[in-house]
């Protein structure tokens, strides 16, 4: 049988439970979608994992030790790049922490996220046998950049069709620049440089391909199952996503 649980509150100092089948912004469990996508691409032959970012994003990644040429595809799902994380630049996280209202509806483009990125030097630059691993969301911004060259479609669309039509995730979406979440939800806090709490439900930071997938739990699991089950990757491309370093 199936259990269904839930825990919490709707927001800090309420004594609401959450709602059943609150949304709620999935943040980095986007990348999931998008190293799924990917992986679909690949195997279809529109890339190989193995195609370096300058392949496919020429001069894009370079300058200040950053290589394009160096960094594989498969270093871009695997964290295995070096590459900076642009949400550890100083000026972006003054902006989020310091100065969060002012910033809210923040639009800035992937482009422009991954040259605040390659503006800094690499944590390391990636060598044969890859061991070293870091965490850093400009991997997934380049990662949904190449899908849209090698595919000709937009990472959100390639998300949408492929991903949460295909499954009919029927409170799953991408909504890119829209601030707003669908009813019910539930309330996203971060806390400020002074320790205080900031209310961040409402903003356009996260509608990039690190971050931009809006679901609810049972979605998710709907996904996640549909992962496990070989519904969305052949043999092959599942045994790669679960390969770690």
């Amino acid at each position: 049988g199936r259990v269904q649980a839930r825990l919490g509150t709707v927001s800090a100092g309420s004594h609401a439970p959450v709602p059943w089948g609150s949304h709620f912004r999935t943040a980095s469990t986007t990348k999931a979608f998008v190293a799924t996508v990917v992986l679909q691409l690949a195997a279809e032959k529109q890339l190989s994992l193995d195609d370096t970012v300058e392949h496919w994003l020429p001069g894009v990644v370079s300058g200040n030790g950053n290589d394009g040429s160096r960094i594989t595809v498969r270093d871009l799902l695997r964290q295995t790049s070096g590459l900076f994380d642009y949400m550890d630049d100083p000026d972006m996280q003054r902006k989020l922490r310091e100065h969060f209202d002012e910033n809210r509806y923040n639009d800035t483009s992937t482009h422009d996220l991954v040259m605040t990125a390659v503006a800094h030097k690499p944590l390391f630059v990636p060598e044969a046998g890859r061991t070293r691993w870091a965490y850093s969301n400009t991997n997934y911004l380049l990662a949904g950049m190449i899908a849209e060259k090698a595919s000709g479609t937009g990472w959100r669309e390639l998300v949408e069709h492929r991903i949460i039509a295909g499954l009919g995730l029927r409170q799953t979406s991408v909504p890119g620049l829209d601030p707003f979440l669908p009813t019910p939800y539930v309330r996203t806090y971060l806390t400020g440089t002074d320790g205080t709490r900031l209310d961040v439900t409402t903003n356009s930071y996260l509608h990039t391909a690190d971050s931009g997938v809006v679901s609810t739990t049972a979605d998710l699991n709907t996904f996640f199952r549909s992962l496990a089950d070989g519904r969305l990757l052949p043999a092959e491309q599942w045994r790669e996503m679960r390969q770690t370093v």
